[in-house]
């Protein structure tokens, strides 16, 4: 596989784009705005209510995965097609599976920087207590599995359309689906253990 050259174009791209700094700076702030709704509705928080703010902040950080990695993705290989720059990559030795691996492993570093701003809002609730550490190891693995989902949906549809709003809606119709599929066989399995 000869990725890096494509993976090195992307990595420049992206470094310039202003979003990508605004993208970990919401995200961080919708967690803190949740978190300061959640103190004010409860009056203010005492130990032991960790476990309750933390599953509340997580299940935020699982939803706004589902909702803004698969439109971060949804334009990366439909723009090359409109662009007309697609056709270039494949006069190099690239093949379609290189391009892809490249375009994928640099939105899953993007939207990898979103998870990491909001971890140390996460935090929080364990200085609260009531927060093991298999409850973080749980979270982390179902995030990060929702992460690459919620990549795949975008890339998925990035493959199939050529304008931006197609897809974008696409990304967004795959991402409710496999979502609702991720959690309904998650919740499956919890229930049968």
């Amino acid at each position: 596989m000869n990725v890096t050259p494509v993976i090195t174009r992307e990595l420049r791209g992206e470094a310039r784009r202003a979003m990508n700094y605004w993208l970990r700076i919401v995200g961080a702030a919708a967690l803190l705005a949740l978190l300061v709704l959640l103190w004010w509705d409860w009056h203010g928080f005492t130990i032991g209510q960790g476990s309750r703010l933390f599953m509340d902040l997580n299940l935020t950080l699982f939803a706004a995965i589902w909702l803004i990695v698969p439109l971060l993705t949804a334009d990366c290989i439909s723009f090359e097609k409109r662009e007309g720059t697609l056709g270039l990559l494949f006069l190099t030795p690239l093949t379609a599976r290189d391009i892809v691996i490249a375009k994928g492993l640099v939105h899953a570093l993007r939207a990898l920087t979103l998870w990491l701003a909001a971890l140390p809002v996460l935090a929080i609730p364990l200085l609260l207590g009531g927060v093991t550490w298999m409850d973080l190891v749980r979270a982390a693995l179902l995030d990060f599995g929702a992460l690459l989902l919620a990549l795949t949906t975008g890339l998925l549809a990035s493959c199939w359309c050529r304008e931006w709003s197609r897809a974008l809606m696409l990304a967004l119709s795959l991402s409710l689906l496999s979502g609702l599929l991720f959690v309904s066989l998650h919740t499956g399995y919890w229930v049968a253990r």
